[in-house]
């Protein structure tokens, strides 16, 4: 299924500083632009969550390239959303607490 992804001021300021830092000449430059600007489109408040593949959480909030995760286990941290990854549906909190 496509998905259109709605391009905001903050993506463009983002992808523009990524491009000049890079360098702004190739598709190296161009990936690095496009994967800052999409850094914290990834991600949503309430978005189920692991890091590393371990504790599962919820994102509380997210500032820059940062979430704040309230851990099923380990109470609330700061990690960098390139440090996290959506959990399988079939395996999440809300899934466990459903079928019980």
């Amino acid at each position: 299924m496509n998905q259109k992804l709605k391009v905001t001021d903050d993506m463009v300021a983002k992808a523009t500083a990524a491009f000049r830092a890079a360098g702004g000449r190739d598709d190296v430059s161009l990936r690095a632009a496009l994967e800052a600007a999409l850094a914290n489109e990834t991600f949503s408040v309430g978005d189920e969550v692991t890091a590393h593949g371990s504790v599962t959480g919820i994102i509380l909030s997210i500032s820059d390239d940062e979430a704040l995760i309230s851990w099923s286990c380990r109470g609330k941290t700061t990690t960098k959303l390139s440090d996290l990854d959506h959990i399988d549906q079939a395996n999440s909190v809300s899934a466990e607490h459903f079928a019980a």
